[in-house]
């Protein structure tokens, strides 16, 4: 009877690590689609300046969330995201275009990022 108790507990806590997981990165990855989505809009009105501050913000709530992130997602996942991040801050106003296109690879990589980590049938078996 106590296996079935200890299996019953190990099942729950499993299944609370999987929530807390799952709520952790949608959070994230809702907020920074988010920002980014603002960055876009900024960057398309020709404001350059409110545009690299939303990207300073980006990078600023990617660096507090990547430690939670890394014990929960392979790094590998991790970083491709990272990367896209990061690139947004050495674009200068000239180019403009350039900041919309990392801003796009970001959120893409992101959106990846969240699909990779959903529950479903394809991730579990």
């Amino acid at each position: 009877m106590k296996k079935i108790y200890i299996a019953i507990v190990l099942l729950i806590i499993c299944s609370g690590v999987c929530i807390i997981e799952q709520v952790t990165i949608n959070k994230v990855c809702s907020e920074t689609t988010s920002i980014i989505n603002t960055a876009l809009y900024l960057n398309e009105q020709k404001d350059f300046l409110k545009a690299k501050s939303q990207c300073e913000k980006l990078r600023k709530i990617w660096s507090k969330r990547y430690p939670y992130l890394s014990a929960m997602i392979d790094h590998s996942q991790l970083d491709g995201a990272g990367a896209a991040i990061k690139a947004t801050k050495d674009i200068s106003k000239e180019n403009e275009d350039e900041l919309s296109e990392k801003l796009i690879e970001a959120k893409d990589e992101i959106q990846l990022l969240k699909e990779n980590q959903s529950i479903t049938l394809g991730n579990i078996f």
